[in-house]
């Protein structure tokens, strides 16, 4: 079982990670292009700054997302290092949950905001609106709670066969 979450974890990630590539390296040209047309018609269509902002915003919470999945997301570790080693993994355990519960509430106040804007939707960039721009928020807390839903069972499953656990419970 553990063996297929950690799979299921990489293979997510992976994904993350192309999403993420490809847009910085549409971030990376589109500013090029941009720093090139400013210097020759001094001018640059005011759409290339909003979407410029918008996919900064995204990959910035894709990044945390595959943070998330390496375990490098911020968190105070000093009370765990103060326990054995077999308490380290139930504290986990409950840290897990609280943040899963977080990420919940985010994607939640994110999908409302996501409803309310449809309302008055602002033309954004490309045929876009704010309404799509803002579904970035409710799909990557989403990602995150999914990293730690899967570290929070790959976890309990090691609590439960009564395996050692990882150093960096």
């Amino acid at each position: 079982m553990t063996r297929g979450l950690a799979t299921a974890d990489r293979a997510l990630a992976k994904v993350e990670e192309i999403v993420l590539f490809v847009l910085m390296m549409a971030l990376l040209l589109i500013a090029v292009a941009q720093v090139f047309q400013r210097n020759i018609t001094d001018s640059a269509p005011m759409w290339v700054d909003l979407i410029l902002r918008h996919m900064t915003f995204a990959i910035g919470l894709l990044g945390a997302s595959l943070a998330t999945h390496a375990d490098k997301q911020i968190h105070i570790d000093i009370i765990p290092r103060l326990l054995p080693k077999h308490l380290r993994l139930m504290t986990r355990l409950v840290v897990g949950v609280a943040t899963i519960g977080f990420c919940v509430v985010i994607i939640q106040a994110g999908w409302h905001t996501h409803v309310m804007e449809r309302e008055f939707p602002q033309p954004l960039f490309l045929g876009l609106t704010s309404v799509d721009s803002l579904m970035i928020i409710p799909i990557t807390f989403g990602l995150i709670a999914t990293h730690l839903a899967l570290r929070w069972l790959f976890d309990l499953g090691i609590l439960l066969t009564y395996r050692q656990p990882p150093d960096s419970a």
